[in-house]
C-alpha cells in the first residue's frame, strides 16, 4: 500500500441493509479527503447453472441479463448524502464477490475499500465462507470494515468524519509499523490522539488459578511492563515529532478481547491493524484481526 490519503474509494454492495451500513463511512471519508467513490456490485456466474451444450451462448445471455438487472438496481440504490462527492456506480464480474472486488480494486488503483461485515463468529466464517475475510486478506489496499450499531468515526449529528482517537494494537512487527504510518497519514489536519496498545497474551487455564486471585504475568516478571513501555515509547517518539499526541499502554490477557474492551473504555473512533494472515492459511482460531471483526464494536482499518 502507499501511505497517502485515499483519493479512490470503493464501497461494496449486495443491495442488502447490511451492505448499506458502509455507505455513510465511505462518503464521510471521501468528503474529508477529497476522494471519489465507486459503489461496486459484483455479479457471479456458476458454470454448473448452464447447459454444457450451449454454454457459451447461454452464459453470455445469462450474464448480460444479470448485469442489466444489477445496473438498474445500482442506479436506484439510495446511498444517502453524496454532496461534494463524485460517485460512480459500477457493476463488475467475478467468480466470487470477493474475487471481483479484489480484481476491480487492483485494476483501478483503489486506495481504500469500505465493506460491511456481518461480524459472524470465527466458526461461521470457516463453515460459510466470508466475503469480508477474503477481501481483507487479498485486497491491494487498506480495507475499512464496519458493522451495524457501531460507535466511532462518524459524527452522530452530521455524519461527517470524526477521527479523534485512533487505537493501534502493536507487536513490533513491520505490519504494525505500517499501521502506525497509515494512521499518521489519515491524521493530517485532524489532530487525533493515537493510542498504542500492546497485549501480552496470558490466559492461563482455571486449573492453575491460585487462591485468592488470578495470577498475573506482571507478577511473574515485575519488570516486563516497564520494558515494553520503554520499547513502545521509542515508536511513539516518531509520531510525537510530527505533532500527534500518542499514549501508550500495556495489558495482559487474550488480545482480541482486551483490545475490544480497551476500545470501548477509551471511546476509540478507529482501530488500525496490520494485515498478518495469508489466503492459504487455515483460520479455525483466526488472527487477532479476524477475531476483532466479531469482538470489536468500532470500525476497523486493516492495512
Amino acid at each position: 500500500m502507499t501511505n497517502r490519503q485515499p483519493k479512490r474509494i470503493i464501497v461494496t454492495t449486495d443491495f442488502s441493509n447490511n451492505a448499506a451500513n458502509a455507505y455513510p463511512y465511505a462518503f464521510a471519508m471521501a468528503r474529508h479527503y477529497g476522494a471519489e467513490v465507486t459503489l461496486l456490485h459484483v455479479i457471479t456466474v456458476h458454470a454448473d447453472l448452464v447447459d454444457s451444450a450451449t454454454a457459451d451462448e447461454t452464459s453470455d445471455t445469462y450474464v448480460n441479463t444479470l448485469e442489466e438487472s444489477a445496473k438498474r438496481k445500482l442506479d436506484d440504490e439510495d446511498v444517502g448524502d453524496t454532496s461534494g462527492v463524485t460517485v460512480n456506480r459500477t457493476v463488475a464480474r467475478g467468480q466470487t464477490a470477493s474475487a471481483g472486488t479484489i480484481a476491480y480494486a487492483s485494476d483501478h488503483g483503489a486506495d481504500l475499500i469500505v465493506i460491511s461485515s456481518h461480524g459472524r463468529r470465527v466458526l461461521g466464517q470457516i463453515l460459510l465462507g466470508s466475503v469480508t475475510r477474503n477481501v481483507i486478506v487479498e485486497a491491494p489496499c487498506p480495507v475499512l470494515c464496519v458493522k451495524s450499531r457501531e460507535s466511532g468515526l462518524l459524527d452522530d449529528a452530521n455524519q461527517h468524519l470524526d477521527l479523534s482517537r485512533i487505537l493501534i494494537p502493536t507487536d513490533w512487527s513491520d505490519q504494525c509499523r505500517g499501521a502506525l504510518e497509515t494512521a499518521l497519514t489519515l491524521s493530517e489536519g485532524l489532530n487525533p490522539t493515537i493510542y498504542l496498545l500492546h497485549v501480552v497474551h496470558f490466559d492461563p487455564p482455571a486449573t492453575i488459578f491460585i487462591p485468592p486471585g488470578r495470577p498475573s504475568v506482571f507478577h511473574l516478571d515485575p519488570d516486563m511492563r516497564e520494558r515494553i513501555l520503554k520499547h513502545m515509547d521509542e515508536w511513539a517518539q516518531g509520531a510525537r515529532s510530527s505533532g500527534v499526541e500518542v499514549k501508550t499502554d500495556v495489558l495482559e490477557g487474550t488480545p482480541a478481547r482486551e483490545i475490544s474492551k480497551y476500545a470501548d473504555q477509551h471511546d476509540i473512533d478507529l482501530i488500525v491493524l496490520g494485515r498478518r494472515c495469508s489466503a492459504d492459511e487455515p483460520s479455525f482460531l483466526g488472527s487477532v484481526a479476524l477475531r476483532l471483526l466479531h469482538e470489536a464494536h468500532r470500525p476497523m482499518l486493516i492495512v
